[in-house]
């Protein structure tokens, strides 16, 4: 199974790319996503607090969005594309 993980800053800075592939060990989405931090580190301050996902970061499952109290419901499937970004905020 091959994923897609577009990147945007700050998520591209951290990996040096704008795009990587995927090949998840395990089809679930945080598993996926912890696989991605461990071969890219620089992600991990962005998507991770601790060993939770970040609540600062809105996930896009194919253009859905994936509230991050359910993205241990979702699993991935062969050619899926990963989106990350950060809310933005401002009055």
């Amino acid at each position: 199974m091959r994923v897609r993980v577009k990147l945007v800053r700050p998520f591209r800075d951290a990996v040096g790319k704008p795009e990587v592939a995927l090949e998840p060990r395990k089809p679930g989405l945080v598993p996926a996503l912890e696989q991605l931090a461990s071969e890219y580190p620089g992600l991990r301050e962005h998507l991770f607090e601790g060993a939770a996902l970040s609540p600062y970061v809105n996930i896009y499952r194919n253009g859905e969005v994936v509230p991050v109290d359910e993205a241990h419901k979702h699993v991935l499937a062969d050619g899926d594309e990963l989106l990350f970004l950060l809310p933005i905020t401002g009055g």
